[in-house]
């Protein structure tokens, strides 16, 4: 639970707690402000987008852009975390269909995708959305052993991609978390709800 302290109507500190890349608890006190009413519907409207979709990337930026006023971030600056943290590339394990150990390399997107990733498994009516995410994830994060993007053929050998996207998942959200971008952006979207 975030802390907090009013500093006007329109501002409040709080502070998150996360663990960075080197496994070290950190506690960082951010600023957030009230955005206009009408822009914090906007917002929010982005959380249950047409078809199902959730768009938490464009939520973040906007948030980053109305809400969050200290620390700056911006998907540049994440990105640039991610690299500097040694996150952006890793591999995950997983058992195929016959029972071998498979070892898959992944690779850090961009920050903007990877919130998409991480929060589209399951589109905002609760319908699977597997499809789509293995497309994406087979073109920007899943790596064969020559570092090119995988296709369905390799699922078609091995299978379980069930096992797999939510290991490359995890792999996503630690690198975002690392940078704590994910706890401070998880608090103001919670500030923008209370606004609401």
């Amino acid at each position: 639970m975030a802390e907090k302290n009013v500093l006007d109507l329109k501002q409040v500190k709080r502070t998150v707690h996360y663990t960075d890349a080197k496994g070290k608890k950190v506690d960082k006190e951010i600023t957030l402000q009230t955005p206009s009413y009408q822009e914090g519907l906007a917002i929010n409207d982005l959380a249950n987008g047409p078809q199902g979709f959730r768009d938490y990337g464009e939520i973040y930026s906007r948030l980053m852009a109305k809400v969050l006023v200290n620390p700056h971030f911006d998907y540049k600056y994440i990105n640039e975390l991610v690299e500097k943290n040694e996150d952006a590339k890793g591999t995950i394990e997983f058992e195929d269909r016959n029972g071998e150990n498979v070892k898959l390399n992944v690779i850090f997107p961009n920050a903007r995708e990877a919130t998409n990733l991480i929060f589209n498994l399951q589109k905002s009516d609760g319908s699977a959305n597997a499809t789509q995410i293995a497309v994406t994830m087979n073109d920007d994060v899943f790596r064969d052993e020559n570092d090119k993007p995988l296709t369905f053929d390799y699922w078609a050998d091995h299978g379980n991609i069930y096992e797999a996207i939510p290991k490359a998942d995890e792999f996503l959200f630690a690198a975002l978390g690392h940078t704590g971008f994910l706890a401070v952006m998880g608090e103001a979207f919670s500030f923008l709800q209370e606004q609401i």
